[in-house]
């Protein structure tokens, strides 16, 4: 019998020193590359959307892989993509660390009309205040302040 499983993650990372470099016209290359990698990974993916200094993943993790491997590529190759293909001239690479949460399958359709109105939401809320916010939801408290 093969694995049968059903988790839903959220993955975010931001921007080094949360730099607003991820203009907007170019998160269609970024986010199709990112969810290219996933799916060549046999996970499935929900939504990627972000803003300038931070990104979003809904995605389900295939059981053969490992979490922190898969955000270190992730990140690696995205990173390589954006500076090869210069998608974001100013862009710097990535923030150290990634939040991983998961949630129900039920709380999708929440999450995908969460993470498509980033937009939005960030008019008023920062990236922090969003990691606050989650954190308090899930009663995460963080071990060291990689996003502040």
């Amino acid at each position: 019998m093969h694995p049968l499983t059903q988790h839903l993650y959220h993955w975010t990372w931001g921007t080094y020193r949360h730099k607003p470099v991820l203009a907007e016209e170019g998160h269609h290359r970024l986010f199709g590359y990112l969810k290219s990698q996933l799916t060549s990974k046999k996970c499935h993916v929900y939504k990627i959307n972000g803003t300038s200094d931070h990104l979003h993943i809904i995605a389900s993790l295939h059981p053969e892989l490992s979490l922190s491997s898969l955000i270190r590529e992730l990140k690696v190759n995205s990173g390589f993509f954006i500076r090869f293909h210069k998608v974001f001239p100013e862009f710097e690479g990535w923030q150290t660390g990634y939040t991983s949460v998961t949630h129900s399958i039920f709380d999708l359709p929440d999450l995908i009309r969460h993470i498509g109105d980033q937009k939005n939401y960030h008019l008023e809320k920062t990236f922090n205040d969003e990691l606050t916010i989650l954190y308090e939801r899930m009663d995460i408290i963080p071990k060291f302040r990689c996003f502040w």
